[in-house]
């Protein structure tokens, strides 16, 4: 699918774009990762193709996709306990 020359409403957030071109494509579940504050945001698609939020799963969680119930994620893997702004900056970075 291409989308052009689309004028949106400058109202529109980027997760509200993702969210209407993710409907009218019938995508079944989408998560909005937020890797600082470590927590994801889950939507899955209703009968009625409208999205319908999960409870917010935070770090301490384990989440599995509503369509592969049995993959099961442990966030604890994907937010490591490691503050990035401490870590030691690699000699290519220059630090202002």
């Amino acid at each position: 699918m291409k989308l052009e020359n689309l004028d949106l409403n400058k109202t529109y957030t980027y997760a509200d774009y993702l969210t209407w071109a993710f409907e009218y494509s019938g995508v079944k579940e989408y998560w909005m990762v937020f890797p600082q504050e470590r927590y994801v945001l889950a939507y899955v698609l209703n009968e009625e193709g409208k999205y319908v939020g999960r409870p917010p799963f935070n770090k301490e969680d384990e989440i599995s996709p509503v369509i592969f119930p049995n993959l099961v994620i442990d966030l604890q893997d994907i937010f490591p306990e490691r503050n990035l702004v401490e870590e030691p900056w690699d000699d290519h970075y220059v630090r202002m």
